[in-house]
């Protein structure tokens, strides 16, 4: 039987580029696991703190769990048909890029409508002297976008391009600085041009590509190919993660190596440590600060993540020993070349810094989910609820979110 470590509890992974994910990262975030892509950039967390590194400890599946039938071959999963990628999907997408690579065409003449992006000069005054933050050169302005107080971008509206405006306006009485609120200013602004997007050619492709692709169609065709090989990933992931639904509901350990528990509660508990140090904080402070738990209630959760995590890599372990799926040598070569290119270092370094064992038993999991689907008789329906059932309390609700954006943003500003 197979020994186990960190590496193998990537249970769900999938992507087309052999990208290997953890199951729970795909339906916690980042709460549940501190594992990344291969556990490989997992050296270089370590490296930066100055805390011993952990090892995860290794098991035996035996001890734990056997599977007597072979039941998990005729499985039956129903999933959402793949989303296909649509021609306005890509339009979208070439036009922000278009954006974000400033190539607007600019024309100095004619009139502001609303919708415009304007180039602008403005200098705000009050009382006859400029204030601070009230004065910018060439601002690209998107007139109706509600970027500037009441009154400032309607009264461009209608003006012709070259001309200077002045707009008398008064601050809203709740203006976050206090030196402004309810103040009466006046903006002198100088119209420089109305910018346009150019109509997407050749020769746009290529700026936008940095050179990789000569012909709008085919960078249109990368669009293309990008868009649809995400959305191929992910109903391949929900496939896959159907399949550990079903998985983890007929087959239970007797138990659980308290090893790796420890470890990984310790784990995750460093990530937070670190969050804390951030912020000159204490773990407990910290905690009930951004989270409203405090150090017990988060070893529960890990307690609890660590286990459904086990029970996922338990599972897919005894069926690659039960139909005799292993990863090569020669395999495991590639993965690593690929992953050494994804990161731009060189295969000795990456192989310097990561466990190999831990990559083998990754792409292990992921060869055994690619076997299974082959022998799982999949049904497309139009609604479905593949999401991972991992019911954990401490997943980060909307509402914890915000708290902890103002917690940061509180502890910024002190």
């Amino acid at each position: 039987m197979k020994k186990l470590t960190m590496m193998a509890l990537l249970a769900c992974c999938v992507a087309a580029a052999g990208t290997a994910q953890t199951m729970a990262a795909e339906t916690e975030a980042d709460i549940i696991s501190n594992e990344t892509e291969a556990d490989i950039v997992s050296a270089e967390t370590e490296a930066e703190t100055e805390e011993e590194p952990l090892l995860a400890p290794v098991y035996e599946i035996s001890d734990y769990l056997e599977i007597d039938d072979e039941d998990y071959k005729g499985l039956s999963i129903e999933v959402a048909p793949p989303v296909q990628v649509t021609e306005d999907e890509i339009q979208a997408y070439m036009t922000s890029e278009v954006e974000a690579a400033d190539l607007y065409e600019e024309t100095t003449e004619g009139v502001v409508e609303m919708g415009d992006l304007v180039n602008i000069d403005y200098v705000g005054t009050k009382d006859g002297e400029a204030f601070d933050g009230g004065t910018a050169d060439n601002y690209d302005l998107e007139i109706g976008s509600g970027s500037f107080i009441d009154g400032f971008e309607e009264g461009l509206v209608g003006q012709e391009i070259g001309d200077t405006v002045e707009l008398p306006l008064t601050f809203p009485e709740d203006y976050w600085n206090e030196d402004l609120a309810g103040a009466e200013v006046v903006f002198t602004v100088t119209l420089n041009a109305i910018k346009e997007l150019p109509e997407l050619t050749d020769e746009i492709a290529k700026k936008v590509s940095g050179g990789e692709y000569d012909t709008l169609e085919a960078y249109k065709e990368s669009v293309r190919e990008m868009f649809q090989n995400n959305y191929d990933n992910e109903a391949l992931t929900e496939k896959y993660t159907a399949i550990m639904n079903q998985l983890v509901k007929m087959y239970k350990p007797e138990g659980y190596p308290q090893e790796y528990i420890d470890y990984y509660v310790e784990s995750n508990l460093r990530q937070f440590r670190s969050e804390a140090e951030m912020y000159g904080m204490e773990l407990e402070e910290f905690l009930a600060a951004a989270y409203g738990v405090d150090t017990d209630y988060v070893k529960g959760y890990f307690t609890e993540a660590a286990k459904a995590l086990l029970q996922q890599d338990m599972i897919l372990g005894t069926i690659a020993e039960k139909t005799g799926i292993s990863i090569t040598d020669e395999e495991l070569e590639e993965i690593i070349a690929g992953y050494a290119q994804q990161y731009g270092i060189s295969v000795e370094e990456l192989k310097s810094m990561s466990d190999m064992t831990l990559v083998r038993n990754g792409q292990l999991d992921t060869k055994v989910l690619d076997w299974l689907l082959t022998v799982t008789n999949v049904k497309e329906v139009e609604e479905t609820e593949a999401e991972f059932e991992f019911d954990l309390s401490f997943a980060e609700t909307e509402a914890d979110t915000e708290a902890e954006v103002a917690f940061i943003e509180d502890t910024e500003a002190e």
